[in-house]
């Protein structure tokens, strides 16, 4: 039986549908080249390409893009672009295809929307294996004259700045093989372009510093600034009229991307405006940054600040400021200190033993006087910060090391002392003399070697050889009750329960914070000493901390069997927060509170006895008394800073307070912590505890209750 011929036609139409349906698969879009800015598929995000032109590329290069911000042929700032294209630039669209194509045409497409297409220059043939990529190339001048709004190989339309809208940049593949591209066979993205006349600006406006001047502001139109070291702070964006408000762009604009800050060691901010060449310090991706900082700049000198907004094309316009102002624009950066900044000088402190020593006073004054007065001193200061404290650390662990150093630095010493007090002139005559006489001196010795022996010998008396003691090895079972090994190698104990002699205490409480204190020889806004001395309390630099104090102790109780009188070490710290000052005072504040950010550690170190008024193991109630000697350690530390400063002193403290048996409550809970984990009682504790130290740099007197856990081991 044959099957009819309208029957079998069908199928033939049915069998070629799906063979087409089979074989079809669209190009996946993976990246684009030659473009100011792309956004890869991911998240949220909308795959899209971006390109700029504002201001001229010195060198127009068909691989790269070019910065037109360094553009010095101008007196006054303009609009730029750092990513500027130019007609010449290829565009290269990266692709994968899921299904295998063998001769096809491929070919880049532009439209508007997804359903109309045209061709950008000539197809070209490819066989591509199955889950294999390809590329596809043009040129922006190509691009641009596709465009009806542009319709210019040169980018620059007679009328129209930008594509029209819902413009499109696409691959197509003959997958049909009839030698024709067809918009169904065609994957496309958005493609953005903007051209900006920076001659004349027609993009470009200025804004006043708070966005009043203008309600329908545009973009980003105004910031403040902070000065900090070696950095002016943005503190706050205006956009809309608003503190971090949501900027808003003109019509078909690309979307905005960020802001872009100009800044110029200039006097005032009228000579930032008519800067020759305006050249970028940074620029952020994001709006409302209350972080964002302009870093590396040199202290004590002022800078001014333009802004501009960048979009997704990366021209970068809509300047701040109508009528320049230097309040609102210019900073002097300074340098910061934090509270503990003047107790410790590294170097010199490891070598003569505390940061109070005269000597060290002396290269404190000559430091004030002498070095932060220009940029070469405050430049060798700023590089001794950042070293000396690695090398002090070093020094201060041998007595051999802080000897050799404290010979090093006497004759730096001697010249100091004779600068601070006579001038600087005297000890440079001073130091040549000096010079002179040692060149004689040094002769003679060498021709009289005999001599020269007798002042190694005499210098050389410090050196000590220390000898090791003998270690004593215990049996590492002994302390747990062994009491012997038998013939297979068994480790025999003692089943008797033994009274426990170590305890733990861990508490919290509330203290004082330590009476510290700064003196900050002032400067003005250019680093030049103003004579005024402002002194600053720890309060001042970390106002509002919560002074809560963590401890615990370690208790070792030798006697237990006859008194519960131990030796007990501890330690405990304060967390605070807060921010520096400035060295420099401003017109309208002395030494202002800084944005970079210090954290401070007070950590009492204690080592003393203590009594327990103990006379039975299930005793309820128990109280005890302790007390001894501390230590006190006051660390802090810059956040932009890796080296911490730091300064300590002797002291005592003494506690006393009530133990509260819990395990007496439960045996069974008792008997599982003894086997289990060897805890014999577990307490809650409650203490009265003072603790008082009085040291050079600081003071630190505080009574406060504390309550904690504490167990017997």
């Amino acid at each position: 039986m044959t099957m009819p011929t309208a029957k079998k036609s069908m199928i033939s139409i049915i069998s070629i549908m799906l063979i087409s349906i089979k074989i079809f698969a669209a190009p996946t879009i993976t990246s684009v080249t030659g473009v100011s800015y792309f956004i890869p598929a991911g998240g949220t995000a909308t795959m899209a390409a971006f390109g700029g032109m504002a201001g001229t590329c010195a060198s127009p290069s068909s691989t790269t893009t070019c910065n037109t911000c360094t553009d010095a042929t101008t007196t006054t700032i303009k609009a730029c672009n750092p990513k500027s294209i130019n007609p010449n630039l290829v565009i290269t669209v990266g692709f994968t295809t899921a299904t295998a194509i063998t001769n096809r045409y491929v070919q880049l497409q532009t439209g508007l929307g997804t359903t109309s297409y045209a061709g950008i220059g000539t197809p070209t043939r490819m066989t591509i294996a199955a889950n294999g990529s390809g590329s596809v190339t043009t040129t922006w001048g190509q691009l641009c004259a596709a465009d009806a709004g542009i319709a210019s190989s040169t980018c620059i339309g007679a009328t129209a700045t930008t594509f029209d809208a819902n413009r499109t940049l696409g691959v197509g593949i003959d997958d049909s093989g009839n030698d024709q591209i067809e918009a169904g066979e065609v994957t496309s993205i958005p493609v953005f372009y903007q051209y900006v006349n920076a001659a004349t600006a027609t993009k470009q406006k200025f804004y006043s510093s708070d966005c009043s001047g203008d309600a329908a502001a545009r973009g980003a139109c105004g910031f403040t600034l902070t000065p900090g070291d070696s950095k002016l702070y943005i503190d706050k964006f205006f956009a809309s009229g608003v503190v971090n408000g949501a900027p808003v762009k003109d019509g078909t604009d690309p979307d905005w991307l960020g802001v872009a800050f100009f800044v110029a060691p200039v006097a005032s901010a009228a000579s930032i405006a008519n800067n020759v060449g305006p050249v970028i310090k940074a620029y952020n991706s994001k709006y409302g940054l209350d972080d964002s900082k302009l870093d590396g700049l040199n202290n004590y000198t002022k800078y001014c600040v333009m802004m501009g907004n960048i979009n997704k094309a990366y021209n970068i316009i809509k300047f701040t400021a109508t009528t320049p102002d230097d309040a609102a624009m210019c900073g002097t950066p300074s340098e910061v200190v934090g509270v503990l900044d003047d107790k410790h000088c590294f170097i010199s402190t490891a070598a003569f033993g505390s940061d109070m020593a005269p000597e060290v006073q002396t290269f404190r004054q000559f430091r004030n006087q002498f070095l932060l007065t220009n940029s070469w001193g405050r430049s060798f200061v700023k590089m001794y910060y950042q070293y000396g404290p690695t090398a002090a650390d070093f020094i201060s662990k041998s007595e051999g090391l802080r000897t050799m150093t404290r010979v090093a630095l006497y004759p730096f010493l001697a010249f100091s002392y004779v600068s601070v007090e006579y001038g600087f002139n005297v000890a440079l005559l001073t130091l040549m003399v000096a010079l002179i006489l040692l060149s004689s001196v040094s002769k003679f010795l060498f021709k009289h070697k005999k001599v020269l022996a007798v002042f190694v010998l005499i210098f050389s008396f410090n050196l000590r050889a220390q000898e090791s003691s003998p270690r004593l090895i215990k049996h590492p079972g002994a302390a747990e009750g062994l009491i012997r090994i038998d013939k297979d190698g068994n480790y025999i104990y003692a089943m008797t329960k033994d009274l426990k002699k170590q305890s733990g205490h861990l508490y919290i409480g509330q203290a004082n914070n330590p009476d510290v204190s700064i003196s900050i020889d002032a400067t003005d806004i250019n680093g030049n000493p103003t004579g005024a001395v402002n002194s600053y309390n720890f309060d001042d630099f970390y106002k509002g901390t919560s002074k809560i104090l963590i401890g615990y102790d370690y208790e070792w109780f030798p006697w237990a069997e006859k008194t519960m009188l131990g030796i007990q070490a501890g330690a405990s710290f304060m967390y605070a927060d807060g921010h520096g000052r400035l060295v420099a005072s401003s017109t309208t504040a002395t030494n202002p509170v800084s944005q970079e950010k210090f954290s401070f550690l007070t950590l009492p170190l204690n080592l003393g006895l203590v009594y327990r008024f103990q006379y039975k193991d299930t005793q309820m109630f128990v109280p005890y008394v302790d007390g001894g000697g501390t230590y006190m350690v006051l660390a802090e530390k810059r956040e932009d800073k890796s080296a911490p400063n730091f300064t300590g002193g002797f002291g005592f403290y003494g506690a006393g307070g009530l133990l509260i048996n819990l395990t007496a409550m439960d045996r069974e809970t008792a008997q599982e912590l003894n086997s289990e984990y060897g805890i014999g009682n577990l307490w809650l504790s409650l203490e009265f505890k003072a603790v008082e130290v009085e040291a050079e740099t600081f003071k630190f007197s505080s009574q406060f209750f504390n309550a904690g856990v504490s167990f017997d081991f």
